[in-house]
């Protein structure tokens, strides 16, 4: 996923609900919305099948593509 993808878009809207912009802003310093990683991590934990099962036998990675980068780059994924 990245951050274009607006799977999450439900879940931002629903959060705002509850809360508005300033409070997300005041705590992340950036306004809700669906590039946060944290919802796309929620969404695949919920939608992708055995994605929940995997992440708590520890078989889970995730990350940004900085991540990515650096797992790859510095040959911890071998």
């Amino acid at each position: 996923m990245v951050w274009q993808d607006t799977r999450v878009r439900e879940d931002v809207a629903d959060f705002l609900l509850r809360r508005d912009q300033e409070f997300f802003r005041a705590k992340t310093g950036l306004p809700l919305s669906t590039y946060f990683s944290g919802l796309k991590l929620r969404w695949l934990l919920e939608n992708v099948s055995g994605a929940r099962e995997a992440a708590r036998a520890g078989n889970l990675l995730f990350g940004n593509i900085d991540t990515f980068l650096v797992w790859n780059l510095t040959g911890a994924c071998t």
